[in-house]
């Protein structure tokens, strides 16, 4: 495909030799997260779907309730699981 009346400019990018620890340690502020990803959740093992089993049959899974609504996107469940909600 072809553009009349476009044209093109190519660049070249110069290599920048940044030692970037040195450049946060100059920032006026440094964000640490106090949470740690401690627990690891297994996706397989929450699959909130109904699941077939060998004979074919329907099974429904475990049932959960929101204990807590932490935000417009958060919800908290009643096995501590928190699940962000995607619009």
């Amino acid at each position: 495909m072809t553009f009349i009346g476009t044209t093109y400019e190519f660049l070249n990018n110069r290599i920048l030799l940044t030692n970037f620890e040195d450049e946060i340690k100059q920032l006026p502020y440094i964000v640490n997260d106090p949470h740690k990803l401690d627990k690891k959740v297994d996706p397989k093992k929450l699959q909130f779907r109904l699941k077939i089993d060998k004979n074919g049959s329907l099974k429904r899974e475990e049932y959960f309730t929101v204990k807590e609504i932490i935000s417009p996107e958060k919800i908290k469940l009643n096995n501590n699981l928190i699940v962000n909600l995607l619009a």
